[in-house]
């Protein structure tokens, strides 16, 4: 009843929407349509699967075949996530498979001409008939045993069989390398392969989602490191539950597979356009507005103070260690120190070209009123204080810089 009941919920769901995405054109016939929707529903692995196990239920319950319950065991493996990982991993490399047991009965099949050509005698009752009777019990007697081989299908040979032993030893161990442990390990290999793949593949996958914003692909460092200027502690959740939310998205193409083509707008009609023809550059792909509004606040901030801390701010997260940091903080402090010590130089010049200049009008003017030379004097002194208080000004400064580091 859960079988049939899936199946009728997955019809009646699909099928429409099947229905609406293959229509080109408007006036395509319903049942071309509705025949071509049953068609690729039908090729639904998990579709065609359940109504396999349908058809199993109605064989047992109407036929008296009981033992096709037993089939019901196997929807398992599409409820139960690890059994589904193991029927992925084993189905995953069909082709190499179906290839490799080409290999086996082919290699099967020319040991078998061989020993129905020069060994039938040693075989006795297993190739007495024709190659292809040879060929089926080389593969069935072959494999069952415990140890892969032909020993347990011909005669014992022993050394003092001078005529028969070298080639019978010849024959049997090269059989066993070829099919025992070449053939056979690759089919393990091919599987163990496919486990692996997968592996990493969902290692890679969640890694992703770990690191990468779900629709605009954006890194996660960066992300928080934004949100933190702007006063936001989990930048990234806060990101990714209501800037770019993916059921939001994922609700918007619905909103669009539902809606009727007439009534959309300009650029509901260019998405869905765009959606049917597997473009998704619609997609903020490597946009997000928090993104922009914070550079936009940091580029209209007129306080040259507060952007330098900003971008300290920034550089100090990007610090990995304890000890970079450290040799940063000794780097930045050298640096100011010698700022400040030219500076001081500087100061110390200015001084001395003051005095000179004081020097050069006291004695230009012996002579001159003594309003001259004390409107003069003001003049330098005004000079002296303004440069003084640049260099003091400079030297705060960078002691400024120095603490905010």
């Amino acid at each position: 009843i859960c079988t049939l009941l899936w199946l009728v919920v997955t019809s009646c769901i699909r099928i429409p929407l099947i229905m609406q995405s293959q229509q080109k054109e408007p006036r395509q016939g319903g049942r071309w349509l509705a025949a071509k929707a049953i068609g690729l529903l039908l090729t639904q692995v998990s579709f065609t699967w359940r109504l396999l196990l349908l058809s199993c239920c109605g064989g047992a319950l109407f036929t008296d075949h009981f033992w096709l319950w037993s089939f019901l065991m196997m929807d398992l493996f599409c409820q139960n996530h690890v059994l589904s990982t193991v029927l992925v991993a084993i189905s995953a490399p069909a082709k190499s498979l179906a290839m490799t047991f080409l290999g086996v009965g082919i290699v099967t099949f020319v040991y078998a001409a061989i020993g129905f050509h020069w060994f039938r005698s040693a075989f006795g009752d297993y190739c007495n008939e024709n190659v292809i009777t040879c060929t089926q019990n080389v593969i069935y007697q072959g494999t069952r045993n415990g140890i892969v081989g032909l020993s347990s299908m011909m005669k014992q040979v022993m050394p003092e069989d001078s005529q028969t032993w070298l080639q019978r030893m010849s024959y049997d161990i090269t059989y066993f390398i070829v099919y025992g442990v070449m053939i056979l390990n690759t089919i393990v290999g091919l599987i163990v392969d496919s486990f692996s793949s997968l592996r990493a593949n969902q290692t890679a996958r969640e890694l992703h989602l770990d690191t990468q914003t779900f629709i605009a692909c954006l890194d996660r460092k960066k992300i928080d490191t934004v949100a933190q200027t702007l006063g936001i502690s989990d930048g990234f959740a806060y990101h990714e539950t209501y800037k770019q939310n993916k059921w939001d998205y994922m609700a918007f193409v619905f909103y669009l597979r539902e809606k009727r083509l007439q009534d959309c707008t300009g650029p509901e009609q260019l998405i869905f356009d765009l959606l049917n023809e597997g473009d998704y550059k619609w997609l903020p792909l490597g946009h997000s507005l928090l993104l922009e509004r914070a550079d936009a606040e940091l580029a209209g901030s007129d306080d040259a103070l507060l952007r330098i801390e900003v971008k300290l701010d920034r550089f100090a997260q990007k610090v990995g260690t304890a000890e970079d940091w450290k040799v940063l903080t000794r780097s930045v402090a050298d640096l100011a120190a010698s700022v400040r010590k030219r500076l001081d130089g500087m100061q110390e010049d200015l001084g001395g070209l003051v005095q000179n200049i004081r020097t050069t009008v006291t004695g230009s003017h012996p002579v001159g009123s003594r309003s001259f030379h004390s409107h003069n004097a003001d003049r330098v002194n005004s000079l002296v204080a303004q440069k003084q208080s640049r260099s003091s000004t400079g030297g705060d400064t960078m002691n400024g810089q120095t603490s905010i580091v």
